[in-house]
């Protein structure tokens, strides 16, 4: 595909934060403490004003309480400040080609990078119920090695199966013009683009890769659809914005319509499959800060 390297990853890496870490932000809450606790023990305590061994305790012991109370929040804060200093780094390369049952054809796709239509949950189920297991083997991946290079073959599994609404969405960005080209991204394959939370040390794998002109006749920008049935968990995954790929646009099934989330959780404008600039409206309003720069 012209003009991607398509194993570009947002990645940070971290894990529980260690007990030296507990206890930096307890020392900082309890200086917070100090000013506000200082001046309301005298309207506590009729004027009276304890020494500073006791002032520093009761300090401390209400740095504990609020570290107790408010430990979500503080957590979520702390995921926030660890995703503002993600940074970019290459996964692996994208298979060579995809393996699939000649006798289960998949459809074409002019835009798909591999040319077709990922399967659907039923197409893989058939799968199943045509090819014995030891026949199966063969649509696993495998990388062929030749004396100078490699062939990485890779397969649709259940990561990269669509469901109705998402191969709705994928025939829409198939026929639509602006489109140069997209692509059904994986679950934690190692060349899936994976891209960090801003409240939770996971990461999240957005489904769709698009590379699409913002304007006629622009070099195509490569954009992030993830499609989402609770739109609470979409205006999470929406608190940090990969500087490479920007904003990331989440959409949700409202009844018939599918309709974009809003940072807040609640949804925007709906998007029509048979006209898809609305799309475009969307993606023009948040090019990547690295375009911007």
């Amino acid at each position: 595909v012209s003009g991607w390297n398509p194993s570009m990853i947002t990645h940070h890496d971290w894990g529980r934060p260690e007990d030296e870490d507990i206890h930096i932000i307890l020392i900082e809450l309890t200086k917070r403490v100090l000013p506000s606790l200082t001046e309301q023990l005298p309207v506590l305590l009729d004027g009276q004003l304890p020494d500073e061994v006791s002032i520093k305790r009761m300090s401390r012991d209400a740095a504990n309480w609020i570290a107790r109370q408010q430990a979500d929040v503080m957590a979520e804060q702390l995921h926030e400040a660890i995703a503002n200093c993600a940074i970019t780094e290459d996964a692996e390369a994208l298979p060579s080609a995809m393996v699939f049952p000649a006798s289960l054809p998949l459809p074409a796709a002019r835009r798909n990078i591999y040319g077709v239509f990922p399967p659907t949950n039923d197409d893989l189920a058939e799968v199943e119920q045509r090819m014995l297991v030891d026949e199966r083997e063969w649509l696993k991946e495998r990388v062929y090695k030749f004396d100078s290079d490699q062939f990485f073959c890779g397969r649709f599994d259940a990561t990269t199966a669509m469901n109705s609404e998402e191969l709705a969405f994928a025939k829409a960005l198939d026929r639509t013009e602006f489109v140069a080209w997209w692509h059904r991204n994986p679950d934690r394959k190692s060349y899936s683009v994976k891209i960090v939370r801003g409240e939770h040390r996971n990461f999240f794998y957005p489904d769709f890769v698009v590379c699409l002109e913002h304007y006629p006749g622009d070099e195509p920008l490569i954009r992030l659809v993830e499609t989402k049935e609770n739109v609470k968990d979409a205006a999470r995954k929406s608190k940090h914005t990969p500087s490479y790929y920007g904003k990331v646009l989440f959409l949700s099934k409202d009844q018939q319509r599918v309709r974009w989330v809003k940072e807040d959780g609640s949804l925007g404008d709906e998007i029509d499959f048979n006209d898809l600039s609305g799309l475009r409206d969307w993606f023009r309003a948040s090019i990547p800060q690295q375009e911007l720069a």
